[in-house]
């Protein structure tokens, strides 16, 4: 089956646009999907703005380059791919505009085959997977507080917090009580000569892990250096892009969790590499994810056949705040999720 259409979809949000990817074959089969979103902003003048680049880079720079291709040489195309944009650059814009390309392909295959995409990756080696909400920044007790028991009430066991103010964390955990399981993402916000002190009263917190102290993100030696004073594992990997920079980090021996975003690496055949890089340096793999959908599926189906993995994210939006592609939290089983219905990267709209 040849391909013989890539197109991007930007579906427009002010706050949580997503950038779906269609892929067809000549017998009219359809693979779908996902980019990463940029980086909105509720100031942005026309919603799905900072979709535009990666946008862009899918219809006039990556995709009619796959026409007349095989669909199913997903490893062939995505490294002809890398070898043709190499110029551009190897990260950023192209690595997210690519993940969205392999993300489909792998979504066709398993709809042609009719099989989960987990299957064609040798089959799940875990029975469910523990979950954790994600969820957006509150900065103020109450209403912090209120969306963690939503969270809770929604069936999740274990809750990350976007809050950088350790006074707030700790008032949160004392309202909480030993219960949940409770992370922070600090979101690069500990200045490197405060972030030990910091990490050090935030262990009265019992926190799971504590993600992305410091900025820049991929400075690995400062990160390094916090691990050594930090008694909170560390949580990082969000920000990374290549092979080089992965083995980076783990060589550094800063991270205790690496948490790789499949629509920003180069999609699930790029994400295959660093899940098993991660298993050779014995970091546990807990894969970053902020929008559900046809990304969310895929980072479900690598994790499920990843023995490394421990962890996944789950964005949790508040009440009236939906995904523009229509899906839904997958459901929940003693804080654990399952595998979306159907083949391919499955479906979990409403």
């Amino acid at each position: 089956m040849k391909i013989t259409r890539v197109t991007a979809e930007p579906l427009e949000h002010a706050r949580v646009p997503q950038l779906l990817v269609h892929v067809e074959d000549d017998a009219g089969n359809l693979g779908t999907g996902e980019c990463w979103w940029g980086v909105a902003t509720m100031q942005q003048d026309v919603p799905g703005d900072t979709l535009a680049p990666i946008a862009a880079t899918v219809d006039k720079l990556l995709g009619p380059r796959c026409i007349g291709w095989e669909a199913g040489r997903i490893e062939r195309i995505w490294g002809d791919l890398m070898r043709y944009a190499y110029r551009y650059g190897d990260e950023g814009i192209l690595r997210c505009a690519l993940s969205g390309i392999d993300l489909a392909l792998w979504d066709l295959l398993g709809k042609r085959l009719a099989q989960p995409v987990s299957q064609l990756l040798g089959g799940t080696v875990h029975d469910a997977l523990p979950v954790y909400a994600s969820l957006p920044g509150q900065r103020e007790l109450a209403p912090l507080l209120a969306e963690v028991q939503r969270a809770l009430a929604a069936g999740f066991t274990a809750v990350k917090v976007h809050e950088f103010d350790v006074d707030l964390v700790l008032a949160l955990r004392d309202a909480l009580g030993p219960d949940p399981i409770l992370m922070v993402d600090a979101l690069g916000r500990f200045p490197p000569a405060t972030a030990a002190h910091q990490s050090q009263r935030l262990a009265e917190a019992r926190l799971t892990f504590l993600e992305t102290p410091l900025y820049p993100m991929r400075d690995y030696r400062l990160l390094a250096r916090l691990r050594r004073d930090s008694p909170i594992p560390l949580a990082v990997g969000e920000h990374e892009w290549s092979f080089d920079g992965f083995e980076r980090l783990f060589k550094s021996e800063s991270v205790s969790f690496v948490q790789p975003e499949i629509c920003k690496i180069g999609g699930l055949t790029f994400a295959r590499r660093i899940g098993t890089l991660a298993e050779l340096y014995g970091v546990p793999l807990c894969p970053h994810a902020y929008r559900l959908g046809p990304g969310f599926n895929a980072t479900l189906h690598w994790a499920f056949a990843s023995p490394g993995a421990v962890w996944v994210e789950v964005p949790f939006l508040p009440e009236g705040i939906d995904f523009p592609s229509g899906a839904v939290l997958p459901p929940l089983v003693n804080g654990c999720a399952n595998l979306p219905p159907g083949v391919g990267l499955g479906d979990c709209r409403r």
